[in-house]
């Protein structure tokens, strides 16, 4: 699954979502993280989710929801 297909059935389900590192904002950059922990392949497709200061326990809970469709589709693909 590569992160632009990823970026999109995140985004169907409502889940924003970003591809690469934060401090590398729009830049098409593999994961530094992911390169360090010998993922090779899998670092250009990395997906990032960043949580704020005002994000609570129902945040999560929502989140958590959403995310179970999202991987029962990816599994099906």
């Amino acid at each position: 699954l590569t992160s632009d297909v990823a970026l999109a059935l995140f985004d169907l389900h409502g889940v924003q979502i970003s591809a690469g590192s934060a401090c590398q904002s729009g830049a098409a950059k593999n994961s530094e993280i992911l390169l360090h922990l010998h993922k090779g392949n899998s670092a250009k497709n990395g997906l990032r989710l960043s949580f704020g200061f005002h994000f609570h326990e129902e945040d999560l809970n929502n989140l958590i929801k959403k995310l179970g469709p999202i991987f029962s589709k990816i599994r099906s693909s």
